[in-house]
């Protein structure tokens, strides 16, 4: 059984409907073009609302959404305004809730632009394609990565209804994309596309509150059981008329699941973690207290779960 908190379900009001979640904070420039890129690729901009989340300080984007920078702007733009979240993941969870109560949930950067024409005609014939339940994972694509994990991705309402959040909470960078990418691929329903976007930064932005990576990617892996979590639940969702699809379904989740964690144990190394952080913080400086709380509340967290993690630990001893 899950054990961590579900949000509350969201009703579907329109299937066809994309809500593009967007958090922001104090990049005003780049975050115009992210929004004109949207609103100049979309065909049927009545079905697409492109939502902000902006911090209740930060007057930049403040500035910005009360101006006229944005008044030519065809597609629905609509924002939530509220505390500064302790954690990226859980400033998209709180987004998603509020956000518009459409079938498609796109996660977008407000440092990137969309490149691709009618991008929002192509997701919805991925999902009218798949499976009737809906319950899948769309890759979109960033232009300059060459590796086939997730960045950005869309998944339908029914999935975030059925895991009960958006996003997992616990990190203050990084490993969420991780996550959805791990599932949807445990589960057989991870989508590629031929949508792309791209960095509008010239140069690199840098991770905000990127420090001890090491210690949150050891979190990501002790955390493997909630995942399986996440997998059950929608696997049971798929086959719950199925019995007989289920059994055989569970045969390929092993398969896939013994794969990841041969990778991901060899990913378990001190200096490439270092050299990783190194490379890609934006942070100089000692921890800041936003961060300093997210740290402390994954902490507790992860000793909350400990027995439940030691105890997949011992499954998978003796299976």
């Amino acid at each position: 059984m899950d054990n961590y908190t579900k949000l509350r379900p969201k009703p579907i009001d329109d299937p066809d409907l994309i809500t593009v979640l967007c958090p922001t904070r104090s990049r005003p420039e780049l975050l115009i073009k992210t929004i004109t890129s949207f609103d100049k690729f979309t065909i049927n901009k009545d079905k697409v609302e492109f939502w902000l989340l902006i911090d209740e300080d930060d007057l930049d984007t403040h500035s910005l959404i009360h101006g006229d920078l944005l008044d030519d702007i065809d597609i629905k733009l609509s924002y939530h305004i509220g505390e500064r979240p302790i954690t990226l993941a859980d400033g998209l969870n709180k987004l998603w809730q509020v956000a518009a109560n459409g079938g498609i949930y796109f996660y977008m950067s407000d440092h990137y632009q969309m490149l691709t024409a009618g991008w929002d005609i192509k997701l919805r014939e991925i999902f009218k394609l798949g499976p009737k339940d809906r319950l899948q994972v769309v890759q979109i694509n960033d232009e300059a990565r060459e590796s086939s994990d997730t960045i950005f991705w869309a998944l339908s309402a029914e999935w975030a209804n059925i895991v009960g959040r958006f996003v997992p909470p616990y990190f203050p960078f990084w490993f969420i994309d991780m996550w959805i990418d791990h599932v949807s691929i445990i589960l057989d329903r991870k989508v590629e596309s031929d949508i792309f976007v791209k960095s509008t930064n010239q140069g690199p932005i840098g991770t905000t509150r990127l420090w001890h990576l090491g210690y949150w990617y050891r979190l990501y892996q002790v955390l493997l059981f909630e995942r399986m979590q996440e997998v059950e639940i929608i696997l049971e969702a798929i086959y719950k008329k199925n019995p007989i699809g289920y059994e055989t379904a569970k045969l390929g989740i092993e398969r896939r699941f013994q794969e990841y964690d041969e990778w991901a144990r060899s990913m378990i190394d001190g200096k490439k973690i270092a050299k990783i952080e190194s490379d890609h913080s934006g942070e100089r400086n000692t921890p800041n207290g936003l961060y300093l709380k997210a740290f402390q509340s994954a902490h507790q967290y992860f000793l909350k779960v400990q027995p439940e993690f030691k105890q997949f630990n011992l499954r998978k001893t003796q299976d």
